[in-house]
């Protein structure tokens, strides 16, 4: 009887990896594991977001001083007008609040009243006008209000506080109260002074 051989396998031969192929594979593996996974970014919550901070770190807020102008004055010229004839005036130095306009211009009233009735005219009220000057302003700069009861006077008094806290000296207010005649003479003669009233130059 014949020597049986054992039949060749017709799988293929498996080949052992060769020692640079080893060691390629342990460098992707290394190279892998650096790898940094990318992560969800967690939103934070709104007390997370608060910061806290330390209260000795935090500056001190310093109040602004408020300028006290209560004993600070102006100048205040005062004049009634008939036309242009003048029947009142006066000059005083103030402090804010101190003056009343309504108490001025009933005086004036009374004064061109009595002038009316010995002058035989009647009166007619036409306007008021203040302006505030002060020193080194110039015209341009000057402020200008009509002037018809207080809170006219008034809002003439905020000015002037606010040019006082500016530091602004000598503030001088001129105001005028205009009147015109209705019926009798058109104008006053020279020689005449109904009711102390004398003419005045208007430039």
């Amino acid at each position: 009887m014949g020597s049986t051989t054992r039949k060749a396998s017709k799988a293929p031969r498996k080949r052992l990896p060769s020692i640079k192929s080893k060691e390629n594979a342990q460098q992707k593996a290394k190279v892998s594991k650096k790898r940094v996974q990318r992560k969800q970014l967690k939103q934070p919550s709104p007390a997370e977001s608060i910061i806290q901070l330390d209260p000795d770190s935090v500056p001190e807020i310093v109040p602004v001083r408020s300028i006290d102008v209560s004993n600070h004055q102006y100048t205040l010229s005062m004049h009634c007008m008939l036309g242009t004839d003048e029947f009142n005036n006066d000059t005083e130095l103030l402090k804010l609040g101190e003056w009343d306009w309504r108490q001025w211009n009933t005086q004036c009233i009374r004064k061109l009243h009595k002038a009316a009735d010995e002058g035989g005219f009647d009166t007619e009220w036409i306007t008021g006008h203040a302006t505030i000057k002060a020193r080194g302003v110039i015209k341009a700069d000057m402020l200008g209000f009509d002037v018809e009861d207080d809170n006219g006077w008034k809002k003439v008094e905020r000015f002037i506080e606010l040019w006082m806290k500016a530091g602004k000296r000598d503030i001088f207010v001129n105001l005028t109260s205009t009147w015109k005649k209705k019926g009798g003479s058109s104008s006053l003669d020279d020689n005449q002074d109904p009711g102390g009233i004398r003419k005045r130059m208007v430039l």
